[in-house]
């Protein structure tokens, strides 16, 4: 683990996760970063593509740590690159977390555990249709 424990916080550690994810900016997206960089202001386009991208690499880090039988992520990092010049840029979004299972739910309020259990439900049943279309 990268950091201190979270205090009264009994866990066991699974593993690392990670996630990737990349899109493309697209010509709009790139004729408007270019507008915006000339005239020093920011790109409301850009932003909104690297949230979404932000949020399919939490989800997918959520996925794996259920997958793996864990039930939290801590010290979790997130990093954000361009990838490629010119007209072929595509935003890059990578992050890695240490995956473990709490074993005592209790320092926890209702919403955060309710949260914890519909996160793992939701994986369950993913999976449950993944083997079913195999």
């Amino acid at each position: 683990m990268t950091s201190p424990a979270p205090v009264k916080w009994t866990y066991e550690v699974i593993g690392m996760v990670t996630a990737q994810t990349t899109s493309g900016t697209g010509f709009v997206t790139e004729l408007s970063r270019s507008f915006n960089d000339f005239f020093g202001s920011g790109s409301k386009t850009t932003n909104q593509k690297i949230s979404r991208a932000t949020s399919l690499c939490k989800a997918d880090l959520r996925v794996q740590c259920v997958r793996n039988g864990g039930n939290a992520i801590i010290s979790t990092d997130i990093d954000f690159n361009e990838i490629g010049s010119g007209s072929t840029n595509m935003l890059m979004v990578c992050m890695a977390g240490t995956a473990i299972r709490i074993t005592d739910m209790e320092n926890f309020n209702a919403k955060s555990r309710d949260t914890i259990m519909e996160v793992i439900e939701l994986t369950e049943q993913l999976e449950a249709i993944n083997q079913e279309t195999k």
